[in-house]
């Protein structure tokens, strides 16, 4: 009976702690903007424009910006989906489904953002 307690016990903890630690992004897509949020960072990209931009909320009057980035023209962005990644979103992917398109936006410390390689998914199965 014991052990059953103890072993009940450990898995309430487990669960507990994933639970915690469990990051859930939020998102929102609009005829002008895209956005994906994970913590207190919000990626931002202006369909207009092409430009990709992460924000951090630090304090109900402070916020940073990294320097804002150009989306690729191979992304068809009314068909596209972004998705911020990681335990404080300060990554994000985004996809087109349609061209089977898909690249990893990375934000560094001194506010830059890194794009990583462009995968063609199509192209990559063959």
């Amino acid at each position: 009976m014991r052990k059953i307690i103890i072993i009940g016990i450990c898995v309430l903890l487990v669960t507990v702690i994933l639970q915690l630690s469990h990051s859930e992004t939020a998102w929102a897509e609009g005829d002008k903007f895209l956005f994906s949020s994970v913590s207190n960072n919000t990626w931002a990209i202006e369909k207009s424009t092409r430009k990709l931009i992460l924000i951090h909320f630090e304090g109900p009057q402070e916020t940073w910006k990294s320097k804002p980035v150009s989306i690729p023209d191979s992304f068809d962005l009314n068909r596209s989906q972004l998705k911020a990644v990681g335990a404080r979103g300060t990554s994000a992917f985004l996809y087109d489904a349609t061209a089977g398109l898909v690249t990893l936006f990375d934000a560094n410390d001194n506010g830059s953002i890194v794009t990583f390689e462009i995968v063609n998914v199509r192209e990559s199965v063959k």
